[in-house]
């Protein structure tokens, strides 16, 4: 059996690496902290729905059923989303339920009892708006849902 010489110098990292990784991790941390910031967990980061996906042309639907667009894809008018994890019975069920929250701003059509055609008109004072500012705006609604719900 061969004894382990625990006298012997362990190999040493230089001094210079972990100075270079703790300055990087210094200068990272406001960056997340922003992202953090700006995105609190909450109704803002939705857990992904099966099916759904964040490619151009694609929204996510919440389970308490707040849209949210990718924010590494620009604004598009129209979108589609997978609804399917919000178990409507019927194609019925989801026009009347989606008729009542379209507007000037957002129109919504059901494609069938899983998929939601989204359009987005951005004129007046929705001209320019960014995937923050749907985001944000998505977010109220949702709110407002949830309390109207209660």
């Amino acid at each position: 059996m061969k004894i382990k010489n625990f006298n012997q110098p362990r190999p040493k990292i230089p001094f210079r690496m972990f100075f270079a990784f703790l300055i990087a991790g210094f200068f990272a941390l406001p960056s997340l902290y922003s992202q953090v910031k700006s995105n609190p967990p909450a109704l803002t980061t939705p857990t992904v729905a099966k099916g759904s996906t964040t490619a151009p042309g694609f929204a996510r639907i919440t389970p308490e059923k707040q849209i949210y667009l990718d924010p590494l894809n620009p604004v598009q008018a129209d979108y589609k989303a997978d609804m399917s994890h919000l178990g409507f019975a019927t194609q019925a069920a989801a026009e009347s339920f989606f008729n009542n929250y379209s507007t000037v701003t957002v129109q919504f059509s059901v494609a069938d009892k899983n998929t939601l055609n989204i359009h987005l008109a951005q004129s007046g004072s929705t001209q320019g708006w960014t995937v923050q500012n749907w985001n944000d705006h998505f977010l109220q609604k949702a709110q407002a849902l949830k309390v109207s719900s209660h």
